[in-house]
């Protein structure tokens, strides 16, 4: 009598193409409802940097003038160089050692700033210049009154949580709100 082999299957370990597949269509199904808020999360982390630098460097040159005895300045500047533009294109904060009101070659900038992705827009409320913040020795305004300013995210989707509001007053302190799109 011989003996039979037997041939029993054994079962394999390891996924099947059909369980690969399924596997992967789920995991694309929630990664693409997980997306929209990652989105939202990386545009509400930019509008948060922005919205510090921005205060930030409001901060720098009221103490730059304080601390000088001479006009700080912060103006909108489209080239970290000198003043000019809009405030989303940056902005430039310097000493004026000379009262000429201009950023020249001998007034090394104190901080350049540059948003990406991000819309800052500055309303002068009571008189002055929307793109530029002049202070005295004293850490006030020296031109105009209060002014106000938005910062938001530039595809801002309705009802997100991805705009600040700031309000710098005639003292030269700031106050930032956070706020919904409309």
């Amino acid at each position: 009598m011989g003996k039979r082999a037997s041939m029993s299957r054994r079962r394999t370990a390891g996924f099947t193409l059909i369980e690969l597949l399924v596997t992967i269509a789920i995991g694309a199904v929630l990664i693409g409802l997980a997306m929209p808020s990652f989105t939202d999360a990386i545009r509400s982390s930019r509008v948060t940097s922005a919205a510090n630098e921005f205060s930030a460097s409001v901060a720098l040159a009221r103490s730059e003038a304080i601390r000088s005895g001479r006009i700080g300045y912060m103006c909108a500047s489209i080239n970290g160089t000198s003043c000019g533009g809009q405030w989303n294109d940056g902005w430039l904060v310097w000493t004026d050692l000379n009262n000429n009101a201009a950023a020249d070659a001998d007034e090394r900038p104190r901080r350049t700033e540059s948003i990406r992705d991000v819309d800052l827009t500055g309303t002068a409320l009571a008189g002055g210049s929307a793109t530029t913040l002049k202070f005295d020795n004293r850490g006030r305004l020296s031109e105009g009154g209060k002014r106000e300013f938005v910062l938001k995210a530039a595809s801002c989707r309705s009802g997100a949580n991805q705009l600040r509001k700031f309000e710098l007053s005639t003292t030269g302190q700031v106050t930032m709100e956070k706020d919904k799109c409309p």
